[in-house]
């Protein structure tokens, strides 16, 4: 079958009256990346890892095991750093870093952030090459990208494909989704390398694939850049992510809400709740506000709201366009420290207790930071007459596990309570881990 080329060429060779009787055709154009590819290739690195299962110590140099377990790509090359997937360092307690002339380096970690699956390793070594980071958001479906890693362990390995789709959501268990979706392949090792442009820019870290345990299916996941550099600045100044809130609660617009408040379109959110003492009540949000964009950005969903928010450092001024009473007004809110939570804002079944985020700069938690590699609220209250205290959780437990998935910060809790219901907990305390199934007991 020709193609679209083809056919453009023979129609115009046709109406021109042309007969070329086994002549070759030829493409004028570039119809290679060979160039762009031996530009950038030097500033993509394999990462293999030292890693403990049960009492078995496992290197990179074990030749019993494969020793690549991800990829990166050196961001800054005077200071080092290299970004990466979250899971390519999580469970590890050293990494190494390959170049692509096969030069060896430990790496030290930055700082790493479960949320967004971002991390950030850092290596001494000369003559680096960097990528710079494009504008995600004017990414374009249908763009054409290349993706390099080390899947399956085959390093510098090179795909290509099309942007296939933006804002994909709700397939992980990532709190901030946002992924730009790809055909390019994208396999078990890919993990942590750039998505770039074929201007060699950076547009995405590739993260996630649907299909088997073996490989993807032709569909491949990216975290968008302006996502990675707002988690990488600031995992690089401070060693991790420090998020805010509004202070709300909110629901998604349904077509319900929205013929109820004669709204345009289901696109922003319903404030169902504005919390106690938050900067969201400073601001004078109110129950039943519909928010529909920030700062000038047209706000989707619930799931955009929480990417927007998670985003800016606390201090951050943002402007709220809302809709009350019909009207549409703006209102100045500051995004606030997430301090504590009372369990009750969460579900019914963590009545009486509060819980806040480990701090691995508190004495009295830094070894449990350390032990947890920084997963796990703290419970620091608890009404001695509640359901949790009789069944002997006590102040200082740390819940380490919430309906299986480890949790590390406030916004990951509520982000997996809001999107399914709570099962059981499991409590962290003194080397020991117990979990509490509520069916059983609530």
């Amino acid at each position: 079958m020709p193609t679209l080329r083809t056919i453009a060429i023979s129609v115009s060779l046709l109406t021109a009256g042309i007969l070329f009787a086994g002549a070759p055709l030829t493409v004028s154009g570039q119809t290679t990346i060979a160039p762009l590819i031996e530009q950038v290739t030097d500033a993509v690195v394999n990462i293999s890892a030292f890693r403990v299962r049960g009492n078995q110590v496992l290197t990179p140099r074990d030749r019993r095991i494969r020793d690549s377990i991800g990829s990166g790509v050196i961001i800054d090359a005077e200071k080092g750093f290299i970004v990466t997937n979250h899971h390519v360092v999580d469970d590890s307690w050293g990494w190494i870093v390959t170049l692509n002339d096969g030069r060896d380096f430990e790496a030290e970690l930055i700082g790493s952030d479960v949320e967004t699956d971002v991390a950030v390793i850092q290596i001494g070594a000369d003559d680096l090459l960097a990528l710079e980071m494009a504008d995600s958001d004017s990414v374009r479906v249908g763009d054409f990208v290349v993706a390099i890693g080390s899947p399956f362990g085959l390093r510098q390995t090179v795909t290509s494909g099309i942007v296939s789709a933006l804002g994909r959501e709700d397939f992980t268990t990532d709190t901030y989704q946002n992924f730009i979706q790809t055909d390019a392949a994208i396999n078990p090792g890919n993990s942590g390398g750039p998505l770039m442009n074929f201007q060699g820019e950076i547009i995405g870290i590739n993260t996630a694939i649907v299909g088997t345990s073996r490989g993807g299916v032709g569909i491949g996941f990216a975290i968008p850049a302006n996502m990675v550099q707002a988690i990488t600045g600031q995992i690089i100044e401070f060693g991790s992510v420090n998020r805010g809130i509004l202070g709300i609660k909110m629901d998604n617009i349904n077509s319900t809400l929205k013929e109820v408040y004669e709204l345009d379109s289901t696109n922003g959110v319903i404030v169902v709740e504005v919390l106690e003492g938050t900067m969201a009540e400073k601001a004078a949000v109110k129950a039943n506000d519909i928010i529909v964009a920030i700062d000038e950005e047209s706000i989707k969903n619930s799931n955009h709201l929480r990417n927007v928010i998670g985003l800016r450092r606390v201090g951050d001024q943002v402007r709220l366009n809302i809709i009350r009473d019909g009207k549409h007004m703006d209102l100045q809110a500051t995004i606030g420290e997430k301090l504590r939570l009372r369990g009750e804002d969460l579900s019914e079944k963590l009545a009486g207790i509060m819980i806040k985020d480990l701090d691995p700069n508190d004495p009295d938690e830094a070894e449990i930071y350390e032990l947890l590699q920084g997963y796990g609220l703290v419970i620091d209250e608890i009404d001695l007459d509640s359901n949790l205290a009789e069944l002997g959780v006590k102040e200082g437990d740390v819940i380490n596990y919430v309906n299986g998935y480890r949790i590390n910060s406030l916004s990951a809790i509520e982000a997996l309570v809001e999107s399914e219901a709570l099962r059981a907990i499991s409590i962290y305390r003194n080397g020991r881990t117990v979990t509490i199934p509520f069916e059983e007991t609530f």
